[in-house]
């Protein structure tokens, strides 16, 4: 495994998995028993993306793989947004492989649809993968303005870590024009930026990439001083390939600054870093820095020693490339030979091919006349096994319809109850509370005393907070903004509402065509969406949340995510929050996704509004 630090930074916008993911077998086969067994083809669709990115990084050709079947399914269900993502992932894992020619191609087709649908977050991506193509393909001028449409519109959304990782790139290319300070303005505000994220896995290799401009740049002093700070980050996650890069890095600054016992310590540990993991190459590439600590500091023997291990080794790279071109050779000939062998066969098998032929004549005739009978009975046996799986069919239909309308039954009754409560609650019980109130403040309050006066006053004020908690209830109950306004202004409003009484961030998206639903329809999706928000706020300990409806083609799909602690799907699919939002997508004749994990849940909604 070896990866030069420019090369991995360049690609740092598919890395986001790269820290975290471990190809789990266990985990892959039980993925895969949910592909063969299920029915569902939204089910089969999301299985086979967790499959692409748990083997992201382990095996890039199982992954693609996957991605090509997470394709196919979207478009077997003609679901546009999903195929645009299919492209941007499967552009992606092309990148991972070098074939850039290809994954320009499908990057393209993503930025096309996200830019139809005004989803500049995604189109942020894709247009920072498509800057990557071009740069690989040596075309820095096109791939330097990808990157600062991507870095625009990042910041425009408040997005500083899209932000970053575009400032990152564009900073790469100018560190290949050999124009450093510039290379170093944007790669300083690219490592501004992506430290509010406190995302250390973007962090440290972006302050790498920094410190390394510094160096070149021969400014030790502050290369050494961001070397140091990163070091203890880098620690404690144990990451080879960016400890091993840092450790390498503090070596060679204290190095040119003269500090030579800790530059040796520093190249020591890094050495002995590749050399414990499978990083051949960088090992051998920082032979020369060791080298050159060990003699400054006067180890003679043991710089001899590494000096020539580092020649032995260039030697075995020699030939090795010669050992290639004479297996290449040896694989000609002995091709040749086996052509020749299978011409003598070839002759061989002509001379008995009349032979065969008549005796293959008369079995022919024996099994058309067997096949003819075969197939009979089979088109019998056919017939009434269809007509019975028909019957069944019929049957489980006539169930699931039954089971619908008992569905459909029960919600409305809690609509029509909701409705009950809150009308009693806002005539009946606010009512009363507002003339108790207006008879108490009637009172004389002259005669009282101060400490009387005092409780007067917090009786009041008690009974005001009594007023506005039943108004408030008796709106979440019956929400009038669902009955003044559309549906996505009353999403809208709930949303508001929500952020204004919670420290939650929620960005509220909107795209597609106008929604035109009946009542019904409307506030179970309402209800979907409130039930989905309460959780959050109740159980994630989220800071950001989004709500993104997207209608194209009558087919509405729902996305609500959090930043939150996550939680367990399997077991939390029993409580009665993810049992109303299930019932209602089923009442919708709808799919339901959600996949959480400890950095957050996303809950994925698909309905055919035909």
């Amino acid at each position: 495994m070896f990866y030069t630090l420019k090369n991995y930074l360049v690609i740092l916008f598919l890395v986001s998995c790269y820290w975290s993911f471990s190809q789990n077998s266990s985990e892959i086969d039980s993925l895969e028993t949910i592909i063969k067994t299920s029915k569902n083809d939204s089910v089969i669709m999301h299985t086979y993306n967790k499959l692409r990115r748990i083997t992201y990084y382990t095996n890039p050709k199982i992954s693609q793989h996957y991605t090509k079947k997470f394709l196919e399914t979207a478009k077997k269900r003609q679901d546009s947004f999903y195929i645009a993502l299919g492209d941007f992932y499967l552009g992606n894992s092309f990148v991972v492989q070098n074939d850039y020619e290809i994954a320009l191609t499908q990057y393209l087709k993503a930025a096309k649809y996200f830019e139809t649908v005004k989803d500049s977050s995604r189109l942020s991506s894709v247009l920072n993968g498509i800057g990557v193509a071009y740069q690989n393909f040596g075309n820095d001028s096109l791939s330097l303005r990808y990157y600062k449409q991507s870095q625009q519109i990042s910041k425009s959304r408040d997005d500083l870590r899209r932000s970053a990782l575009a400032l990152n790139n564009i900073g790469n290319i100018y560190k290949d024009r050999n124009d450093l300070n510039l290379a170093k303005e944007y790669m300083e505000q690219a490592v501004s930026d992506i430290k509010t994220t406190n995302q250390l896995q973007y962090i440290i290799p972006i302050s790498i990439n920094l410190a390394n401009t510094y160096t070149d740049l021969k400014d030790f002093k502050k290369a050494t001083k961001l070397y140091n700070e990163l070091l203890p980050k880098i620690d404690t996650l144990k990451e080879v390939f960016s400890h091993g890069a840092i450790l390498r890095g503090l070596g060679n600054s204290n190095l040119a600054r003269g500090n030579n016992k800790k530059a040796l310590h520093f190249l020591k540990r890094a050495y002995n870093r590749y050399n414990n993991s499978d990083f051949f190459e960088n090992r051998y590439a920082m032979m020369p820095d060791l080298i050159k600590a060990y003699e400054v500091n006067k180890q003679y023997a043991s710089g001899l020693k590494l000096f020539n291990e580092f020649n032995t080794i260039k030697d075995s790279i020699f030939n090795t490339e010669k050992d290639k071109n004479l297996t290449e050779a040896i694989q000609k000939f002995e091709t040749e030979k086996k052509d020749k062998e299978i011409t003598a066969q070839q002759l061989l098998l002509k001379q008995n091919e009349t032979e065969i032929l008549k005796k293959k004549n008369a079995f022919r005739i024996a099994l058309f006349s067997g096949i003819i009978f075969l197939i009979t009975s089979l088109g019998i046996w056919l017939f009434y096994t269809q007509r019975q799986k028909l019957k069944n069919k019929e049957i489980e239909a006539l169930k699931a319809q039954k089971e619908l309308n008992k569905l459909s039954a029960l919600i409305e009754g809690e609509e029509k109850e909701r409705k009950r409560i809150a009308q009693d609650l806002h005539d009946g019980i606010n009512g009363d509370l507002s003339v108790i109130k207006y008879k108490i403040t009637s009172v004389n309050q002259n005669q009282f005393e101060s400490k009387e006066k005092e409780g007067f006053e917090q009786a009041v004020s008690m009974l005001d907070n009594t007023i506005e908690q039943v108004r408030h209830i008796s709106h979440n109950l019956a929400p009038p903004s669902l009955q003044n306004f559309n549906l996505i202004e009353a999403i809208q409003q709930y949303c508001n509402k929500i952020a204004a009484s919670n420290s939650l961030k929620i960005n509220f998206q909107s795209y597609g065509e106008l929604l035109t639903l009946n009542k019904d329809t409307e506030t179970a999706i309402y209800r979907i969406i409130q039930e989905a928000l309460n959780n959050i706020v109740k159980h994630s300990k989220a800071t950001e949340a989004l709500v993104q409806i997207n209608n194209h083609d009558n087919n509405l799909h729902i996305t609500i995510e959090d930043n939150g602690i996550g939680f367990n799907v399997n077991n939390n699919y029993k409580g009665l929050g993810l049992k109303n939002i299930r019932s209602r997508v089923e009442l919708l004749k709808g799919e339901l996704a959600i996949d959480s994990n400890d950095t957050g849940t996303s809950i994925q909604i698909n309905i055919d509004l035909n």
